[in-house]
């Protein structure tokens, strides 16, 4: 075959739509054996899987045992509200002790990309025996919600990590039950409220607890919880412990604000010293009130500051104290 044929041969020939036609520029070598090392330990983590595949029985009772912990049991469960209904489930702590027992289970968060003050993330789980898949990729601004309103700019790069992987960890929780099967997380959730029902000690100092957790962290007073209660905290079960516990949660996971679970203007006035609302008066109590250096103590021995009272101008009576309880005495009591 002459030159010109040949020629013919090769110009005649469809272009493959698969050549890169040398156009790919090779990786540096330090990439390549970063990528060979991942692919490496991937490879090994799906042989092992595959070679020690879970005992499910087994499995099951490591969750149990480890839901037995009254110290997981008080993290466990959040509550969000949600189209008008409160939706309760295993928080991020109670996920991560159903991965790890259950086996054969990688989970995380990879920032994808970082950029213009937010960062694109990737939250996922993976089940290498069965190699079912979850993933969730989201973008967060780096910046930090005040509990007083406003926000917070973050530039160090330990204060964005930790943004980040506080907002991640809602995803990876939502990735991780996606995997793990609905009866394991039941039975799991069970063996929680056992848990909190055996170890719980009496409801009133638990209240008293969380009544001071709410107020150091969320800035929540003690009235608010008391009108979400419906009745004295003094009068709390051991029920709504549970609830005040989960909505706790929900907080701390940042899966609601304050603002979704409390009236926190419920125990506030109008300026001219009478309560907002006719409810307050409703909910007035009788005590034993005597002057004591310009204070007065209640029947409980209670101190109360005439200074940090709301006054009903028709009736004069003090109807309001700051610390949330609701009485009933004469503003103009004097001394004896």
């Amino acid at each position: 075959m002459n030159n010109q044929a040949k020629e013919l041969t090769k110009t005649a020939r469809a272009n493959n739509p698969f050549d890169s036609g040398g156009t790919n520029e090779s990786q540096p070598a330090g990439a390549v054996m970063v990528e060979s090392q991942a692919m490496a330990t991937v490879q090994a983590m799906v042989l092992m899987a595959k070679k020690f595949p879970r005992d499910e029985a087994g499995a099951m009772n490591k969750i149990l045992d480890d839901c037995t912990r009254v110290s997981l049991a008080q993290e466990a469960l959040y509550q969000f509200p949600r189209g008008g209904q409160q939706v309760t489930g295993p928080s991020i702590r109670l996920a991560e002790v159903l991965a790890k027992n259950w086996g054969n289970i990688e989970y995380g968060i990879i920032e994808l990309k970082s950029e213009g003050g937010r960062s694109q993330v990737m939250a996922y789980c993976w089940d290498l025996e069965t190699n079912v898949r979850q993933q969730r990729v989201f973008v967060t601004e780096h910046v930090r919600d005040k509990k007083g309103g406003g926000r917070t700019l973050l530039t160090t790069q330990r204060d964005i990590y930790e943004h980040t992987a506080n907002q991640g960890a809602r995803r990876v929780r939502a990735c991780i039950l996606g995997i793990i099967p609905r009866d394991v997380i039941e039975a799991a959730t069970d063996q929680i409220y056992l848990t909190l029902n055996n170890s719980m000690d009496a409801p009133d100092e638990e209240i008293a607890k969380l009544v001071t957790a709410f107020s150091e962290n969320f800035v929540v007073p003690k009235f608010a919880l008391q009108k979400r209660l419906g009745k004295s905290l003094k009068a709390a079960t051991a029920a709504d412990v549970l609830r005040f516990r989960q909505i706790y949660r929900s907080l701390m996971d940042e899966m609601s604000v304050p603002a979704d679970w409390f009236d926190m203007d419920a125990g506030a006035t109008n300026g001219s010293g009478t309560a907002k609302t006719d409810t307050l008066k409703q909910q007035l109590k009788e005590g034993d009130e005597g002057p004591d250096d310009g204070h007065f103590r209640d029947s409980e021995g209670t101190v109360f500051d005439p200074k940090l009272h709301a006054v009903d101008k028709e009736t004069d009576e003090i109807i309001y104290n700051k610390d949330g309880a609701f009485r009933k005495r004469s503003s103009r009591a004097t001394a004896t």
